[in-house]
This record gives C-alpha cells, structure tokens and sequence, in this order.
C-alpha cells in the first residue's frame, strides 16, 4: 500500500495490474471501435505505432502519464484515449488507467460508470481509498476513473498540483495513465493540467481542424508549461477493403 498523506492512501490490491487479454471476448480484444458513432474499428498497427512513439518520446520514469486533447470538441479525444490505452495492454500487456477529465464523462458513461464513482479530484483532503475512485474495464482489460468532477471549470485549477500528488500515486500501480481532457477551447482546466504530464498528444480530424486552430492550442499549451509530443490527425481516410479509419502520427520534431 502507498500513501501521499495520513489520510489518502491506494491499494494496489483492488486494481487488476497485468490484466489478461485472453480473458477479453474475442470480438473485443481482436477489434476496438474506436470513432464515436462505433462504425470504424481500431488499425491497431498505427495505434501500436504511436504507443512506441510516445515512449519514446516521454521520460522514463517507470510509467507514463499523457494527455490527450485538442482544440475544439468533436475531434476524437475520447477514442484515441481509449485506444491508445487498449493498445498498450495488447502490445505490452501494461495496466492502463484513463482518467475522465472531459465535461460530460464520456468515457466512463459509454461503460456505464458515470454515476456515484468520486472522482480523484473527491479524494483530496479526505481520508479514502483511491481503489474506490478506479472501476476495471475487465473485457477492454483497463481501468477508468474520472479525474475531476463533471463542472470542468476554473475553480478546478486550485486543486491541480495535489492532483499531480495523486497521479504520481497512481504511477505505482499503472503503467501507462492516459488522461482524457476537454478540449482547449472549454477554459483553462486542461492546458493546466498538461504541467502535470509527461507529454500531451494533440488531435486533429482531418478535413474539420483548422491548422491555426492547432497552432494557438500548441501555443496555449506551451504557455502553460505543457509538453507537446505531437499530432494525431484522426479519421484520416477510409480503407474500403478494410473498414478502418487510421490516425496518422506527427511529432512535434517531424513537423
């Protein structure tokens, strides 16, 4: 057991660390939808490309933390949250946890965990288990939890650095943490919590994001202390022989 404090503490125990893809339903660990209308299933060559990316491209500190976001709503944040943290435990059989940073829960309302469950934010400054925050996701073999609660706004920035206290909890008991974010353009919430991260993925939809939209978010983040490790343009085109939507993967230093 770890502990930040006298009073906040998390059992590992409670947590499924090395979950195991074999227990996975064949048709969910073999195909993960990942765009928002559920039509498009995961290329998991390009996910497993940009998983080798960003570890590259983050510190080694034992596990990873990493942000995804972007400028405006409705560019797939929440899918390449998700995929990426399926991927890592297909590709390396990693325990992912992704933390639900996003106004309306949208990660933890598609697997019906958007009720009672506190949120990390909950847990400061009362005694608690932070197990109790975490639900497993057994058949997708990772864990979510909501990072803050549902009013994304700037009474939240006052609890960013605990919040960093309890992520790096956290990196004892997952390997990757993959932190689901409203987008920029919803206030000041998600770029403060880039500082936190080892690194932030941007997204992009092809044909939607406008370039300048990208840049300002780039500025914005860098502003406040955030790493951007590069863009994902997401949907870029339609494989009609296969079905699938890729992301295409740009770094920062690439681009």
């Amino acid at each position: 057991m770890n502990k930040i404090s006298p009073e906040l503490t998390i059992d590992m125990t409670a947590i499924p660390l090395r979950p195991q893809i074999a227990d996975a339903p064949a048709s969910e660990r073999n195909i993960l939808r990942i765009n928002p209308s559920g039509t498009a299933p995961l290329d998991i060559d390009n996910m497993a490309r940009l998983l080798r990316a960003v570890s590259r491209a983050c510190p080694d500190r034992g596990s990873r933390i990493v942000q995804v976001i972007s400028a405006e709503h409705g560019e797939g944040v929440s899918s390449v949250a998700r995929a990426l943290a399926y991927t890592a435990t297909v590709i390396d059989g990693a325990a992912a946890l992704v933390c639900d940073a996003s106004a309306n829960r949208d990660t933890l309302r598609r697997f019906g965990r958007s009720g009672d469950m506190p949120s990390l934010s909950d847990m400061i400054g009362r005694p608690g288990d932070l197990a109790s925050a975490i639900s497993p996701v057994p058949s997708l073999n990772y864990a979510v939890c909501a990072l803050s609660g549902t009013a994304v706004n700037t009474h939240q920035d006052a609890k960013t650095d605990r919040l960093g206290k309890v992520l790096d909890l956290l990196r004892g008991a997952f390997d990757w943490i993959i932190i689901d974010t409203a987008p920029i353009s919803d206030g000041s919430f998600g770029p403060t919590l880039s500082r936190l991260c080892d690194g932030t993925i941007l997204v992009a939809q092809a044909g939607q994001t406008r370039r300048s939209a990208v840049a300002d978010a780039q500025r914005t983040l860098d502003l406040y202390g955030g790493r951007v490790l590069g863009v994902v343009v997401n949907k870029v085109n339609r494989d009609t022989a296969s079905g699938k939507r890729p992301a295409r993967w740009w770094s920062r230093k690439s681009a």
